[in-house]
């Protein structure tokens, strides 16, 4: 299990001040305590130009370390910078990653609301039973569960397919997801970690039912949910089904994005910025048109627990 992250002391907005106006005599490098390295950029004017590039890369990236070797924690004043654009999906999956890591930290079987808030509710959340494999014999299928987190969902459906895999974001999400399959005598499942934007390393063609919830609402970038989409058609089988959940209308808190928005700048996820279909329309023509699912079906329903959309959408495609 990968250790939480401990963040250095150091601001990184003054970090970033220092590498601006001071950064090519190793001003950054001295305030974070790296003097031998500031020494070095003050001799050679940052190390001949390029460590001064190559240290900006690294702090707008989230990848810049202090003398103790311990990262500088993210804010939001270079998540808004212009700079931050440029590496946006990049550090957009670093920040949900590192997100999802340090909340399965948190989760136990007797404290499960970490990562998948209201667990229990939403394992007694009928909606899920009644609409997401909506007329599909699920029986002596494979199925996928994309965005598993402690494999809530393949305990609940176990009985209802002959095998159910997961894939996460987070490494101690699948930990953490071993425990719980363990705990259920569930032991034939295979567990995939994603960079958060394909499924490498999983095989096309393989699957019969590849599934999803509260899971891409969470995602507010729409150019990583269309290629995990494409993905998704990948490592299905012809004719094998997608089955998904997300959140339509709005949310009353506002903290939403429509479909087609790349919003990249949020510094968190799992609902402190998420999408919200507004026209259905979009994601149909996307699915059908553009991704060469067919068959597109779907309901909509009432929000589930502990969500604020104003309702959710049910959608099932096929390959």
């Amino acid at each position: 299990m990968m250790p939480k992250i401990t963040y250095s002391d150091k601001s990184r907005k003054r970090v970033f001040l220092w590498w601006i106006f001071f950064g090519i005599f190793g001003g950054h490098r001295f305030y974070v305590g790296k003097i031998s390295s500031g020494l070095l950029y003050t001799l050679t004017l940052g190390f001949f130009t390029l460590g001064w590039l190559y240290d900006g890369y690294l702090i707008i990236t989230n990848n810049f370390y202090d003398n103790k070797n311990k990262l500088l924690k993210p804010g939001e004043f270079i998540e808004k910078t212009v700079g931050r654009l440029i590496f946006r999906n990049k550090n957009y999956l670093q920040m949900q990653k590192r997100q999802y890591e340090n909340d399965a930290l948190k989760w136990t079987p007797d404290n499960p609301d970490h990562v998948v808030g209201h667990y229990n509710e939403h394992n007694n959340w009928s909606d899920y039973d009644n609409f997401l494999f909506k007329d599909i014999d699920t029986s002596n299928l494979i199925a996928l569960d994309f965005g598993t987190g402690p494999g809530r969902n393949i305990i609940k459906f176990n009985s209802r397919f002959y095998q159910i895999d997961g894939v996460d974001i987070a490494q101690n999400n699948l930990s953490q997801c071993k425990i719980n399959l363990n705990n259920n005598q569930i032991t034939n499942s295979k567990l995939y970690l994603t960079n958060g934007q394909d499924l490498s390393g999983i095989p096309s063609n393989f699957y019969d039912v590849v599934f999803s919830t509260i899971t891409f609402q969470h995602i507010a970038v729409h150019s990583i949910r269309f290629n995990l989409f494409r993905e998704i058609n990948r490592v299905l089988k012809k004719g094998g089904y997608f089955c998904f959940q997300m959140g339509y209308g709005g949310k009353s808190d506002g903290n939403f994005v429509t479909y087609f928005k790349n919003f990249t700048s949020t510094p968190k996820t799992n609902g402190f910025m998420d999408v919200s279909i507004m026209d259905e329309k979009e994601i149909k023509n996307e699915l059908l048109n553009e991704l060469q699912y067919k068959n597109y079906q779907s309901d909509l329903r009432p929000t589930g627990p502990g969500d604020k959309h104003k309702n959710w959408i049910f959608i099932k495609v096929q390959k």
